[in-house]
């Protein structure tokens, strides 16, 4: 349908920037810290603090038993990010001596890509993503801590200096963190027009959770004030795990069958499913077959990167 509007073969990626906290190995970061030259007591110290973790849920007045936790390590906790960096590391030295450092420049060049969505830049202030032919329109969150050295969150849009250059982009929308509405127009023919947004939504129980009954009803209320017919494209990254939930009627839509293949699925699945009906959209990709591009498959589950498009 876009490339209906835009009258150009469409290629768009969407890139989701977010740190996996939860799969750091407590050995293997200890064991780096170790020969980075960190030793006696304030590696002790960090031994002592990621030995033996446990984790304990309480809901009103009961309190489960003890949960060991094997990997991960403590988000919101100052240490956090340079231990993560560290363990890390060892990815940008390996991209570093492949001489892959313009990575994202060749990747772009190489697929020729038209647009790339990107959730959680974890840019602060008003610094934006370079990449030679294309231009940045983010949105940076803004409520982030006075200590903070980087940033959280974040979202933003490259799009191709040449798509730039036949249509009148602009963003329509950035009242909300994690929500930016950015909208083509044809500059030969006003009438063609499309509507982006790139969306994340904060992982819940995370330090940056919002209320996320309050965060969908604000995404309606723009969704309601677009034009009639007006064609838009949702995509970024939801953290919404959402099984085999509808996300349409059954019997009113009429949509091809989703072979669920992921079973896993969390309080923001149900409210993201119900979003979607709520206004008339449906999920583009994630878990539908077991041949499926769109989803990342990891060794402790599945990762998914859900967009959304209004039905036909």
């Amino acid at each position: 349908m876009l490339y209906m509007f835009l009258k150009i073969v469409l290629k768009l990626l969407t890139w989701d920037a977010e740190k996996a906290f939860d799969t750091v190995s407590h050995e293997i970061m200890l064991n780096k810290m170790f020969h980075d030259g960190i030793r006696r007591d304030m590696w002790v110290i960090l031994k002592n603090i990621y030995t033996n973790m446990t984790l304990q849920v309480k809901w009103e007045d009961q309190t489960t038993q003890h949960v060991n936790i094997q990997p991960g390590i403590r988000q919101g906790a100052k240490l956090s990010i340079p231990l993560y960096k560290r363990y890390d590391n060892t990815i940008l030295n390996a991209i570093r001596g492949s001489h892959l450092g313009a990575m994202l420049d060749s990747c772009f060049k190489y697929y020729n890509l038209h647009m790339v969505g990107i959730a959680e830049t974890h840019l602060t202030g008003n610094k934006g993503i370079a990449v030679d032919g294309y231009n940045w329109f983010g949105f940076n969150r803004t409520n982030i801590h006075v200590r903070a050295k980087t940033g959280s969150g974040g979202v933003g849009l490259l799009i191709l200096n040449d798509i730039c250059s036949q249509f009148n982009v602009e963003i329509i929308d950035n009242d909300t963190d994690g929500i930016l509405w950015v909208r083509l127009e044809d500059k030969n023919c006003l009438q063609n027009a499309f509507c982006f947004c790139i969306v994340y939504l904060p992982p819940e129980n995370s330090t940056c959770a919002v209320k996320v009954n309050e965060f969908f009803e604000t995404f309606m209320s723009k969704i309601y004030t677009l034009p009639q017919g007006s064609p838009f494209h949702l995509y970024g990254d939801w953290n919404s795990r959402y099984s085999d939930l509808s996300d349409s009627i059954a019997g009113i839509d009429s949509l091809p069958e989703r072979h669920v293949i992921d079973f896993h699925h969390n309080s923001y699945g149900s409210t993201f499913c119900d979003f979607l009906t709520d206004v008339d959209c449906c999920i583009l990709n994630g878990p539908k077959t077991v041949q499926n591009d769109f989803t990342f498959v990891s060794s402790r589950g599945r990762r998914l990167l859900c967009s959304a498009i209004r039905n036909a």
